[in-house]
């Protein structure tokens, strides 16, 4: 289940570069450690460059986040992991 979230995150070159911490449900989570970064161009129009990350949070959650960049919108993949907070 995706879930949209608000991230915020250090952008030396371009946005966005590391996430620091995510706000789901009005809770902050940090982010100790980024465990995978990857970038997707999607083949369809309207063509979209998504930014995937796999998180360490310092509670030891792991959270799969991405950032769309056509719309400029952070999401969280795993939403379900946090549905028991």
């Amino acid at each position: 289940m995706k879930k949209l979230i608000h991230v915020s995150c250090t952008s030396a070159y371009k946005y966005p570069e590391r996430p620091q911490y995510l706000l789901v449900r009005g809770k902050k989570y940090t982010v100790i450690s980024v465990l995978a970064a990857a970038k997707i161009q999607t083949a369809k129009p309207p063509f979209n460059l998504i930014h995937s990350y796999r998180v360490e949070l310092k509670n030891g959650r792991i959270a799969e986040i991405q950032y769309e960049e056509q719309k400029g919108e952070w999401y969280l993949l795993n939403a379900e992991d946090f549905d028991e907070e």
